[in-house]
């Protein structure tokens, strides 16, 4: 089982959340300028799809903070790679989901919400 309390944890105590040995690892400190406590995660899937290949088994995660995607890859339970997608572009993601035909689909609440389709370009098949 994959943990992501070592990722989006929201804690009350931050001095025990900031002694995590992810956080000391990656010498991050929390409360520092430009470092989010957190992105504020709403939905999130893994892709399954086959329209996007080299995301196979990547971990989609809506944000409500930083308004944006994010793609997480993962070996074992080791985060090996991070991506933010879409950042400031379609608003707050509320949820996350890979359709039965391989796409993702996002919802946001932007206006009266909005319902987007991700489709690989031509070069990403």
């Amino acid at each position: 089982m994959i943990s992501l309390n070592t990722r989006f944890l929201v804690e009350a105590d931050m001095v025990r959340l900031q002694s995590h040995p992810i956080l000391r690892k990656r010498n991050i400190s929390l409360g520092s300028p430009g470092v989010p406590t957190s992105i504020a995660p709403s939905g999130m899937a893994f892709y399954t799809g086959d329209k996007f290949p080299r995301w196979q088994g990547d971990l989609f995660v809506g944000a409500l903070a930083g308004q944006m995607l994010v793609r997480l890859r993962f070996d074992g339970e080791e985060l090996v790679e991070e991506d933010h997608l879409l950042k400031d572009e379609l608003g707050r993601i509320r949820d996350v989901r890979v359709g039965p035909d391989g796409l993702i689909y996002l919802l946001t609440d932007h206006g009266n919400g909005v319902l987007a389709r991700l489709e690989p370009v031509e070069d990403e098949k």
